[in-house]
Parts: C-alpha cells; sequence; structure tokens
C-alpha cells in the first residue's frame, strides 16, 4: 500500500505518519531527508529523533532516496516512511542549483520507483499551493514543481491523506 501524507507545515504529519507506521509494524523504517544546514534545523531533527521509539531504523538521504530505496531488504522492511519529500526536493533545487530538467529526472525516477514497491509506503510532503503567489521567481519555481511533484505523488498513491491541525482528511481510498 502507498500512501501519501500531505499539508501545511507543523499541521501533523509526521506525528500521524509516525502513529500510522507503528500500528503497521513493530520496526518501521525511516528515510530521513533532512540535514543538519544550522542549529535551527539540528534541533528539528533531534525533536523528531526524540518522537521515535528505539523500534525505529533510519536512513539519512538528502539526494538519492531512490537508491536507498531500491537498497532495502524487502524481507526486513515492511513499512517505510520518507519524511520529507518537501525537503527533499528543496535539496535537489540546491544541489542541481535549480535546473528543472535535472530536478525533475530525480523526481520522476523516484515515482518509477515508488509506484513498482512491493511493500507499505508512507510518503510524506507538502502542501504549499494553498497560500499567496510567491514574490520571487525561485520561490514560484519550487512552489510550482512541488505542486506537479505531489499530484504524481497522489496519482501514485492508494490513499492519500491530508492533516490538517492534527485531524487527517481522507481525501483518496478508504472511507471511516
Amino acid at each position: 500500500m502507498k500512501i501519501f501524507i500531505t499539508g501545511g507545515a507543523r499541521s501533523g504529519k509526521s506525528r500521524y505518519s509516525q502513529k500510522l507506521a507503528e500500528s503497521m509494524t513493530d520496526f518501521p523504517l525511516l528515510i530521513a531527508t533532512a540535514y543538519p544546514t544550522d542549529e535551527e534545523m539540528k534541533r528539528r531533527i533531534e525533536m523528531h529523533k526524540k518522537d521515535r521509539n528505539e523500534n525505529w531504523e533510519t536512513i539519512e538521504e538528502p539526494l538519492d532516496i531512490s537508491l536507498s530505496i531500491k537498497n532495502l531488504d524487502k524481507n526486513k522492511h515492511h513499512v517505510v516512511v520518507i519524511d520529507c519529500l518537501t525537503v527533499w526536493l528543496s535539496n535537489l533545487f540546491l544541489f542541481y542549483n535549480e535546473d528543472i530538467e535535472k530536478i525533475r529526472s530525480k523526481t520522476d525516477e523516484f515515482i518509477k520507483t515508488a509506484k513498482d514497491l512491493t511493500f507499505d509506503f508512507i510518503m510524506i510532503s507538502n502542501e504549499v499551493g494553498m497560500g499567496i503567489v510567491p514574490e520571487n521567481r525561485l520561490a514560484r519555481s519550487f512552489r510550482d514543481e512541488l505542486g506537479f511533484f505531489n499530484q504524481k505523488l497522489a496519482s501514485i498513491s492508494d490513499e492519500v491523506i491530508l492533516i490538517i491541525a492534527g485531524i487527517p482528511l481522507i481525501i483518496k481510498g478508504r472511507k471511516g
């Protein structure tokens, strides 16, 4: 099952995804895409680590998550959570110097990899297109690419869940 979870910043996506994964398996795997670029980001990463129990395995991968997924032991990892694809896309923007073709190549590779998965997979991303139009080109480009990417993620997912103020709203998939 592929589950796509989206929502605004600090809406409760990570907490909801963590509880969902823990309800599906005793030993979930997290692929974390953030890396500590400053003190504030280090604190955020530590806060998320403290929220998870000792049963979680973590792979830190800021750029090549497709390769990380392909190398997983399918007998060992039954539920994989990626937190967060918004941060991952931001990493790609920085790494590829805003080269949209290279960025789309990586996001398309991820979509293909995710489509072929045989284990349960929870993907987390932010919904950034519901606010004002950003004033600069880079921010608009990022917002647009994330919107296109999120649409692709939703299309390959069995379930799509929007989190608002900690409350999950089922957009696609099971009801109730």
